[in-house]
């Protein structure tokens, strides 16, 4: 659609001005460059997660409230790639949880759970460093204080 037709086509619960700085801002060539990078930046996730706009803090305080104890990071991986009937959101993902709930019941202990490490086993290299190199290659957002 052009411009003009897109301004023109105001929905009725918002300002005609509102609009049109809105319209102007999404046809502007770096938004829409912008917009196709974030396109294939998401095409490249391939463990989604159950999050939503939830914060990891209070998603932690909410689960430290159930069940009186602190989560650890591997807890809190199981947590966020869950559904809601229980099922995880793909066989990668309940690859990982398998992983971290091994490691979680040899370790005796749900504190003791290296989640990195895990990840790097999962994706078949040999350290840490390269799992970092290979995620920058990918351009996965991988949060380093996992």
């Amino acid at each position: 659609m052009r411009r003009e037709a897109l301004v023109n086509n105001v929905p009725d619960d918002i300002p005609r001005d509102q609009w049109a700085c809105f319209v102007n801002y999404r046809l502007k060539p770096s938004t829409v460059e912008l917009c196709m990078k974030n396109k294939e930046n998401r095409n490249k996730q391939i463990i989604p997660h159950t999050c939503g706009s939830k914060s990891n803090s209070r998603r932690r305080h909410e689960m430290h409230l159930k069940t009186g104890k602190k989560p650890s990071r591997g807890m809190m991986y199981i947590e966020t790639h869950k559904r809601k009937d229980g099922s995880f959101v793909n066989n990668e993902a309940l690859t990982i949880v398998e992983q971290i709930e091994l490691n979680m019941t040899q370790s005796n202990t749900q504190f003791e759970c290296p989640l990195m490490m895990l990840l790097v086993k999962f994706w078949g290299l040999n350290t840490l460093g390269e799992f970092i190199a290979w995620a920058w290659e990918q351009r996965l957002q991988i949060p380093l204080g996992m």
